[in-house]
């Protein structure tokens, strides 16, 4: 037995609903649209910017972390620390890497 669930409701408010959102999703779109191309441009650069700080001080931390454990002889420098600076190394390149390959495509 199938449950039969009118999301809108029924009868005449049905459609009432159903004006009042299209309405509504009428007047939103002219809002958004407000702003143009250029608002979109500047909002992705900032978070481009804002991706590439999060990531420079998250990496700048781990290698700092790494060091510190290398210098109380808790890892082997060439091994660990070598291994966490080509970690560091290819997540930057990867988020350089999306931030080229998103504005190619923009373009």
């Amino acid at each position: 037995m199938k449950a039969n669930v009118n999301f809108f409701g029924n009868g005449s408010s049905n459609r009432r609903t159903q004006r009042l959102l299209v309405l509504a999703l009428m007047m939103t779109a002219g809002v958004a649209q407000a702003g143009g191309l250029d608002a979109g441009k500047s909002g992705l650069s900032t978070f481009q910017v804002w991706l590439y700080s999060c990531t420079g001080i998250l990496a700048a931390c781990y290698l700092l972390y790494v060091g510190i454990q290398c210098f109380q002889h808790k890892q082997d420098w060439v091994h660990d620390f070598g291994t966490a600076f080509i970690k560091v190394f290819v997540t930057g390149a990867g988020v350089v890497l999306a931030g080229y390959l998103f504005a190619l495509g923009a373009n």
